[in-house]
């Protein structure tokens, strides 16, 4: 049998297995074979140089990039409300979500965390930064601010003189606040 023959006989018997499945179902299949016979599947390699090129991820961390993956949050997304440089990682949105102090309060909370995970790799961080978020927002309110903190639910644990740790409910609730942030303009 010739080569072509073996070809054509692979390639029907491919097809025939393939065609009742649905396009993603092909495709994860498709990949796992190549992953089987140790192989990069044709293109791989120049989709992700590509890749490399549009994100600049490759600034953050493995955690970090690890978040944003799980949670689809494009590159134009993060720079949205967030601006990494250097290795520091600030919030830039202009109007934080919530619709009443103690919901914008902890909102910035969540936010400074993020920024955090997104400069440092790591979800931990002072209380000064959020509380600076919290005064340049307009939602910093001296009396209550200790209350709200109170109420943060599983998105953060710590204190003000201990630092804070911003949870996984917590990166779930930043991933979705970036989204509606960004939802108006993407």
């Amino acid at each position: 049998m010739s080569k072509q023959t073996l070809k054509t006989n692979a390639i029907e018997k491919m097809v025939s297995l393939l065609e009742p499945l649905s396009s993603e179902e092909r495709g994860r299949l498709v990949r796992s074979a190549f992953a089987f016979l140790g192989e990069t599947e044709p293109g791989a390699a120049q989709e992700s140089s590509h890749q490399s090129e549009e994100q600049p991820r490759t600034n953050v961390g493995a955690r970090a990039k690890s978040w944003l993956k799980q949670n689809s949050l494009s590159d134009q997304q993060i720079e949205q409300v967030f601006h990494l440089e250097e290795g520091n990682c600030s919030v830039i949105a202009t109007e934080l979500p919530g619709k009443s102090k103690k919901e914008k309060t902890l909102s910035a909370y969540v936010l400074a965390g993020t920024a955090s995970l997104l400069s440092t790799d790591n979800p931990n961080f002072d209380d000064k930064p959020a509380r600076e978020l919290c005064e340049s927002s307009g939602c910093y309110d001296s009396t209550n601010h200790a209350k709200y903190l109170q109420q943060k639910g599983n998105w953060l644990t710590g204190s003000k003189d201990k630092g804070w740790t911003i949870t996984g409910p917590g990166l779930s609730r930043a991933a979705a606040m970036v989204k509606e942030l960004t939802s108006q303009s993407t």
